[in-house]
């Protein structure tokens, strides 16, 4: 399957007459709309994994690949004739090319081989066989080098025809999410740190109290072995030090599952006695446990279980001054930050209605704020979607800077799905919540529009909500179809 799914966030209902609507939102991160996050960032695929969400870019980063020429490649080969022979078990590489932490597509094509013989990739290695084979490589933390390990068991040596390593692009792709079903959509999630210094190596972790913790253990929820088991011998906890966990509000959030048929408690504990704090209703299957609490000193953040208790882990994640998890932030050693993303796109003037139509948007409120579709000329004039500071409500400005439909949806909650529409024309608008009617107005004109961004038109207030679909139709939608249309 390809790296992000072909997904659409964007079709036309059946039974609906409008013939103009904007395209999908992109799967390769080169159509429609240009996205915006400095970071990497998760999602789960259509396959219900969790992955980097990644495009393939266009540089070649290993020097000589074809072994045309002797250049490049140092320690033990020897390059004629179009390929490279080990001539010893040692190192045949090359320097300068791996990141560590980086993902790379890397194909290789072997000719033959003496002995097992393994692609070093930045001290991570991967076994080989004969023929041509596509590796996604993940960069190791030893050195930069790329190159062939072993393989010069009998004298001969193997032979490889070429290599290929290319980085897969993180930053600035948009996250096609699957975790809420078999539908896609689009994640657009404010900056995040994951405190966790060590989220996924549970058996590091600098205190295991009556706990035994072997990695590597089952396939966890990115679909590597890389899970780790937690059996307790006695009541007790694990926990690692270097979080910051200063008295304030936290999100705590973990990926379990249980390998036996007990019923021990199992959970976070958050006040440092080793006591579950907030159990895990668990099951044979993964599941994603979240806790969000106000601490009142400075103690331990981990699990504890009673004795007996025997359950898998993957992704630990505390985010600091949050009420709800975001996306999974791996990290290795260190605190990561995922950074905040939005989306743009312009010279839309003969896409969107400019005399009347209908802007839809089916989301998952979280902290959005604001949705704009403007004029890139004259940013007062268009529609601004905007929550209000003091009432988490939804309001609507138009031309003139005044708010021209204030809180149509009034009381916004965290986590809950609204479908929105706004019917326009001139003076005469419509909009619709869930189903309902809640604002009209018959004083409004229609503004001139040709950009659309989810966020503040400087860059600043984004829309970081989760958008299941978004339409724009270039006429007027009837009573019924916006009925049909914003039901959920």
């Amino acid at each position: 399957m390809s790296v992000l799914d072909k997904a659409s966030l964007v079709q036309i209902p059946s039974g609906y007459k409008s013939t103009k609507l904007y395209s999908q939102i992109p799967s390769n991160g080169n159509g429609d709309f240009t996205f915006s996050r400095s970071s990497s960032g998760t999602r789960v695929n259509s396959e219900g994994l969790i992955e980097v969400a990644k495009v393939i870019g266009t540089t070649e980063e290993v020097t000589n690949g074809d072994f045309s020429s002797g250049g490049g490649w140092s320690g033990s080969a020897s390059i004629s004739s179009g390929q490279l022979t080990k001539t010893s078990g040692g190192l045949a590489y090359q320097g300068s090319v791996v990141t560590a932490n980086k993902y790379y597509k890397v194909v290789v094509d072997v000719a033959s081989l003496d002995g097992a013989t393994t692609l070093y990739f930045g001290g991570n290695q991967y076994t080989l066989s004969v023929g041509v084979q596509t590796i996604e490589a993940v960069g190791g933390t030893g050195n930069t080098f790329v190159g062939f390990n072993n393989g010069y068991s009998s004298g001969s040596g193997s032979v490889f025809n070429s290599i290929s390593v290319i980085e897969y692009i993180e930053n600035d792709v948009p996250r096609l999410d699957y975790s809420d079903g078999s539908c896609a959509s689009l994640l657009l999630e404010p900056q995040r740190t994951n405190l966790e210094t060590k989220s996924n190596s549970f058996s590091t972790w600098t205190t295991l109290i009556n706990v035994t913790a072997t990695s590597n253990y089952i396939v966890s929820p990115d679909g590597t072995s890389n899970a780790t088991r937690l059996q307790f011998t006695s009541n007790g906890y694990i926990w690692n030090t270097g979080q910051d966990i200063s008295s304030t509000l936290f999100t705590i959030s973990c990926y379990a599952k249980r390998n036996n048929t007990g019923t021990e408690n199992v959970g976070f504990f958050v006040n440092g006695s080793g006591v579950v704090n907030s159990a895990w209703s668990l099951t044979s299957d993964w599941v994603r446990f979240t806790y969000t609490y106000t601490s009142t000193n400075t103690s331990k953040i981990g699990i504890a279980a009673e004795s007996g208790a025997d359950v898998s882990v993957f992704g630990f994640q505390i985010e600091k001054l949050e009420s709800y998890a975001t996306s999974y932030i791996p990290t290795e050693g260190a605190t990561a930050t995922r950074t905040d993303e939005s989306f743009v796109a312009d010279g839309l003037s003969t896409i969107i209605g400019q005399t009347e139509g209908c802007i839809f948007i089916d989301f998952l409120y979280y902290e959005g704020n604001r949705f704009e579709i403007f004029d890139a000329a004259n940013t007062a004039n268009g529609f601004l979607i905007y929550r209000s500071g003091t009432g988490y409500n939804l309001q609507v400005i138009t031309s003139g800077g005044g708010w021209a439909i204030a809180n149509f949806i009034t009381g916004l909650t965290i986590g809950t799905r609204y479908k929105l529409a706004i019917n326009y024309k001139l003076n005469d608008y419509k909009i619709f919540v869930n189903g309902s009617q809640t604002a009209t107005s018959t004083s409004i004109g229609v503004p001139t529009t040709n950009k659309i961004m989810s966020s503040q038109s400087n860059g600043g207030l984004k829309f970081t909500n989760k958008i299941n679909q978004f339409m724009m139709f270039d006429e007027k939608l009837t009573d019924a179809e916006l009925t049909t249309l914003t039901t959920i």
